[in-house]
């Protein structure tokens, strides 16, 4: 398959392992430089990995719903500082909202999954904002997966 430049689309038949039959995977590369795939209904998956400060953006200028995002801290966080998930409401910043919120070294937690689904959809110029602090420097990884509702 050649390389996919910004706009263009692509496809690639699968063999399924469970069922034998043949499904294809769409690929669109976004000319932010996202790689979007697509199995019937599109989901979208944004990843970021860092040492330093979390801040990543879901910005899908869409109709969207948020399915759930994952966060993986490589050493039990000790700093007291939260990881939050907020809706930046393209209507006026009146109507942000925190979605979740959760000090990461109260529990020692180390592995994050927050579930949304129905009841999460957004307008096309709202954006989901995911921060956090990092002060301890640990290696944090982060993975958002939502779905455009057009």
């Amino acid at each position: 398959m050649p390389p996919l430049k910004g706009g263009d689309m692509s496809f690639q038949k699968i063999k399924g392992v469970l069922t034998g039959g043949w499904t294809y995977r769409f690929f669109h590369l976004h000319p932010s430089g996202d790689l979007y795939t697509r199995y019937g209904e599109p989901l979208f998956v944004k990843n970021t990995v860092d040492k330093d400060a979390i801040e990543l953006s879901l910005r899908p200028q869409a109709p969207f719903r948020l399915l759930r995002v994952e966060a993986n801290v490589d050493d039990t966080p000790t700093d007291t500082e939260s990881f939050t998930i907020t809706l930046d409401s393209g209507i006026s910043s009146a109507y942000d909202t925190i979605l979740f919120s959760q000090d990461l070294a109260s529990g020692s937690i180390q592995d994050l999954i927050v579930i949304f689904g129905l009841g999460y959809e957004y307008e096309k110029d709202d954006e989901i904002d995911i921060a956090y602090a990092n002060t301890g420097d640990d290696t944090v990884s982060i993975r958002a997966v939502y779905e455009l509702l057009q």
